[in-house]
């Protein structure tokens, strides 16, 4: 479904009574490029919808619907992302019965989106995955989401490296050995290729913010070469020597201030 563009610098994308939109979401791509995503509910269906604009927001394209199913099940929490080639949306989807990460694509500015769209979370069972995060750079995607297939909701992690057609298994952010939630999880990526996460924690007393970095592991180069090795150089030599013989000698004199003449079994020495 699409509705007709609407200009002004501070117009509504939606139009009450027949659409009511929720849980708006931007990005941007360039000069002046801006995108937008959001849940719409027509007919009662929740589904994703996506719009753009070339002149930083003033003007809107057509908002499209990003999902392509053809059923009743209700899609929400969208994410979304641009880059100079493609704009992209996550999202939670319940087409299967249970809630799982969604994706799409789009090369022209959101005119027409990826279909079908693509299963971001490898869960093969019926746990939930929902509230994702979304973040492009030039060499790929990251998505994080909220997974709850070890029984409670933890925050997973999934790369692209295609631009979204294939994505990687996903692999546990926090670190945690409890049953705890961590919730509502945000992804970025930095000038180095580091991915930084953030999200909600709750295996504390209280609720807190916790943040997880893959700059932290430490990789080791296995071009480096081990420094060559040699001969000590003569004045190291001369110095430990040095040291060595000080050291003797210190022990010596301490030695002999110390010893006491004492006679057979401790007794006193004898006399003469």
């Amino acid at each position: 479904m699409e509705r007709p563009e609407h200009e002004g610098e501070h117009g509504p994308l939606a139009f009450p009574p027949i659409y009511h939109p929720e849980k708006s979401v931007l990005a941007t791509a360039g000069a002046g490029d801006v995108f937008a995503a959001w849940v719409e509910n027509p007919g009662n269906q929740d589904d994703i919808y996506a719009a753009g604009s070339s002149d930083e927001g003033r003007t809107w394209s057509a908002g499209r619907r990003v999902n392509t199913d053809l059923g009743a099940s209700r899609q929400l929490n969208p994410a979304i992302a641009a880059d100079s080639t493609a704009v992209y949306v996550a999202w939670e989807d319940r087409r299967n019965g249970d809630e799982d990460i969604y994706f799409a694509r789009s090369t022209d500015s959101g005119g027409n989106w990826s279909d079908p769209n693509l299963r971001v979370d490898d869960d093969i069972g019926s746990a939930n995955q929902h509230s994702p995060s979304l973040f492009a750079t030039p060499s790929g995607l990251s998505a994080v989401w909220v997974d709850s297939r070890r029984g409670d909701d933890d925050i997973r992690h999934a790369n692209s490296a295609d631009g979204g057609v294939a994505w990687s298994a996903s692999t546990r952010v926090n670190s945690d050995t409890g049953v705890s939630d961590q919730r509502d999880p945000v992804v970025a990526v930095d000038a180095n290729g580091e991915i930084h996460v953030a999200w909600w924690d709750a295996h504390e007393t209280g609720f807190h913010i916790y943040f997880a970095s893959t700059a932290w592991t430490i990789v080791e180069d296995p071009t480096a070469q081990p420094p060559a090795s040699g001969p000590l150089p003569w004045w190291l030599v001369l110095l430990i020597v040095g040291l060595v013989t000080a050291v003797v000698i210190l022990v010596m004199v301490w030695a002999r201030r110390r010893r006491t003449r004492v006679g057979p079994f401790g007794g006193a020495p004898p006399t003469r």
